[in-house]
């Protein structure tokens, strides 16, 4: 061996040998660091809430109503068990409040019972439990779920007047704040609500029970 490496033939190639050595120690290096930047560049299709969904609603209103959105999502920043199929959440419940922009996961739904309700129920339908034994003291007239869509007093005020037809500038007179906070007013309820327009919100807030009696008598003030 010796007698090899004092020979320069021998020195050349074991010149050679280390050359191969290095540069194949140099390709596993590199080929290493693009898979750590692929890995970390890599984006996943998660469904992330587009609005609140209230706990006990229906997987499969939530997927035919698209209370959702598919957001490409950096690998590192993904939930543990975020969903990426719609129909995974087919037959389950939300197991509790869902806030927007925030990622549907396994551990977000629950077995629905097979003869529930909730799983049945579409749109702005709502559940209610009226006890069988109490039917006969039973109000007439069931008060709307406000807490449903999240709307504050104000909102609800702004909202009564909204349906009544009222602009932003009446709005702002009868409830003695600037035109510019009622437009605001406004602009939440309609993303609380879900629609895109003053008419739709009315719509809906008068088949979901959101309107007050008590505009009555606000309504008969409105200037002519």
């Amino acid at each position: 061996m010796q007698r090899f490496t004092s020979s320069r033939s021998g020195t050349l190639v074991l010149g050679g040998l280390a050359a191969v050595v290095a540069g194949a120690l140099l390709l596993i290096y590199v080929s290493q660091v693009r898979q750590n930047a692929n890995s970390q560049s890599a984006t996943v299709s998660v469904l992330v809430a587009n609005k609140l969904i209230p706990q006990s609603s229906s997987g499969d209103v939530i997927a035919s109503q698209k209370w959702y959105s598919v957001v490409s999502t950096p690998k590192d920043q993904v939930k543990d068990g975020a969903i990426t199929d719609p129909a995974s959440i087919s037959g389950k419940i939300a197991s509790h409040d869902i806030y927007p922009n925030q990622q549907l996961t396994t551990s977000d739904f629950s077995d629905a019972p097979t003869d529930a309700v909730t799983t049945k129920i579409t749109g702005n339908q709502r559940a209610i439990s009226i006890p069988l034994d109490s039917a006969a003291s039973a109000p007439a007239e069931l008060p709307a779920d406000t807490t449903l869509y999240g709307l504050t007093e104000r909102e609800l005020l702004v909202l009564d007047l909204l349906v009544a037809g009222r602009s932003n500038s009446e709005i702002g007179a009868e409830l003695f704040i600037s035109r510019k906070t009622a437009s605001v007013h406004v602009s939440n309820i309609l993303r609380k609500l879900g629609v895109s327009n003053r008419a739709q919100a009315a719509a809906l807030a008068e088949r979901a029970g959101l309107v007050s009696t008590s505009l009555t008598p606000l309504a008969a003030r409105r200037p002519r």
